[in-house]
């Protein structure tokens, strides 16, 4: 092209290709014949063999998703608001529709590496997983082999998932393999194998778990002694009572009765087998420390035959070691989910972990107690709204809108509390969504608390419209 003004192009035959561009500009005839000889080279071009046909898709004969739903899907699946993603997902299966086909595949590789949702996808996906697994292997939904097989000839990563989908489905074969030997294994690998024995616990794991205790490692000791700690009939828990029975007397005289503790250091070698860790953390006695331990991991039946249950607490609360005694006794409520000592000890620890073990009219009260500015962001109040039976009593949602919107008015959050604001904006009672984001948005707030506040109330309408589309007519 450089060369067309000192060179003219070669006159040719009419009727051939290069016939094409004779127009008076050289540069662009030059142009329009290259232009016509790629043209006829593609035009002879002999097709290439088809390829072998796709398999044929199977019908889901669920009804589809919503188009506005889909759409929705596709905001979170770009990163608005993706932590709504599981709710999403189970009212989706909750109203019995398909999910939309055209956002399946992202939905599949979003959920790859965390257990619920992939089970929840695949339960939505339905006929179609297989067939996706199959035309898209990179997905990573390949149907699963062997259990038996990939324990035996697996990686640490693969022997660790086969020992979980065999406690799901045949925990005697998984306590057989297990049993046979875990020896040749890295200590992490034991570790995760062990714990997959949480998967249907029982008493028949407890000769296992025992085994267990003889590790060399401190980490897998203390696997196998969590586990125990969730049998209170074990012979590991008999060991722990006598060992409280040892430390902790109740001596005096009715109406004048008290604790009397002895403290038990340095640790026995018995007892550091039984998983008692024997390094307190700094600014704690080591007596102090293994005290905890052992009363974490006594039955809470034990301690009944001191005196009723509300009178040992008030003791403990008169007590300098009160705090560990009633530490203790929360985490044993929590491993044995007695929900007597858990209406107890509730208001004394304020231990989110216990309002999994309250009955449900308890529930209600603590939730009544909580909603106010100062309650509904703490870490119990959350714990709380997340475990509430839906739909809420009547009053408690205004209740809670209340005491969120003084939050926000008196400028008592700043932007640390974003994680909090939308864990509460994913727990509450959709019936609370809508007026508590009418009633931020009605605030006259200065900067930065009104961004804040803008915030929250986009969460609310957003999670409020996501839910009023999933509703069934």
């Amino acid at each position: 092209m450089l060369g067309t003004d000192r060179r003219p192009l070669p006159v040719v035959a009419a009727g051939t290709v290069e016939a094409f561009g004779t127009g008076p500009d050289a540069a662009i005839a030059l142009l329009d014949r290259a232009a016509a000889v790629v043209a006829a080279r593609r035009a002879g071009a002999v097709p290439e063999p088809a390829g072998k046909p796709l398999p044929e898709c199977p019908l889901d004969p669920r009804p589809p998703c919503p188009r506005r739903a889909a759409r929705r899907l596709g905001a979170m699946l770009d990163g608005h608001h993706p932590d709504l993603l599981p709710e999403w997902l189970a009212a989706l299966q909750a109203a019995g529709w398909a999910a939309p086909s055209e956002h399946l595949a992202r939905l599949m590789e979003v959920a790859r590496a965390d257990p619920e949702a992939r089970h929840a996808v695949q339960t939505l996906a339905g006929p179609l997983t297989a067939w996706l697994s199959e035309i898209v292997p990179g997905l990573g939904w390949e149907p699963p082999g062997d259990p038996v097989d990939a324990w035996e000839r697996g990686g640490a990563a693969e022997r660790v998932a086969a020992m979980r989908r065999l406690r799901a489905t045949d925990p005697a074969s998984a306590r057989a393999l297990m049993a046979s030997g875990l020896a040749g294994d890295r200590a992490e690998v034991r570790a995760a194998c062990y714990a997959a024995l949480a998967i249907g616990l029982g008493a028949d794991d407890e000769a296992l778990l025992e085994l267990a205790l003889d590790d060399r490692v401190a980490s897998v000791r203390g696997v196998a002694a969590r586990l125990l700690a969730a049998l209170p009939g074990s012979a590991w828990a008999g060991r722990m009572a006598r060992r409280v029975e040892q430390m902790v007397h109740v001596v005096g005289p009715a109406g004048r009765d008290r604790f009397d503790i002895r403290l038990v250091a340095p640790v026995p070698a018995r007892w550091e087998r039984d998983g008692i860790d024997a390094a307190a953390p700094p600014g704690t006695s080591l007596g102090a420390h293994v005290l905890g331990q052992v009363i974490a991991g006594t039955p809470l039946s034990s301690w009944e035959g001191l005196g009723p249950t509300p009178h040992l607490v008030v003791l403990a609360s008169e007590h300098e070691l009160g705090p560990v005694l009633i530490a203790g006794w929360a985490a044993a409520t929590i491993r044995q989910r007695r929900a007597d000592w858990a209406r107890l000890l509730v208001d004394e620890t304020a231990e989110p972990g216990m309002v999994a073990v309250l009955d449900r009219e308890d529930l209600e009260q603590l939730g009544r107690r909580l909603a106010t500015a100062d309650g509904v962001l703490t870490a119990l109040g959350l714990a709380t709204w997340e475990a509430l039976w839906r739909p809420w009593p009547a009053s408690l949602g205004p209740q809670v809108a209340e005491a969120v919107v003084a939050l926000v008015l008196e400028r008592r959050v700043g932007r640390h509390h974003g994680p909090s604001l939308r864990r509460l904006a994913r727990a509450l009672d959709p019936p609370v969504l809508v007026p508590l984001a009418g009633a931020l948005s009605g605030l006259d707030l200065p900067p930065p608390i009104d961004g804040l506040r803008d915030d929250l109330a986009e969460r609310l309408r957003f999670r409020a419209a996501m839910l009023e589309e999933l509703t069934p007519a």
